[in-house]
């Protein structure tokens, strides 16, 4: 595992701090997790763009 630093508004790191608490986790766990979900939904993209384009370069003109 590695650190990392990430500068975040106040209201943003608020906000965090307050919904972590409210699901018991960490705020750390928290960011984590939410970071976690952002790369697979990206990925998730990602992957069905590509498939996209690739039905679409089989399609006959």
């Amino acid at each position: 595992m590695i650190t990392t630093t990430l500068r975040i508004e106040q209201s943003l790191h608020d906000r965090i701090v307050r919904l972590a608490r409210a699901s018991h986790q960490t705020p750390q766990t928290f960011m984590v997790e939410a970071l976690a979900q952002k790369a697979d939904e990206v990925e998730w993209r990602i992957c069905v763009g590509a498939q996209a384009q690739q039905r679409d370069l089989r399609r006959p003109v």
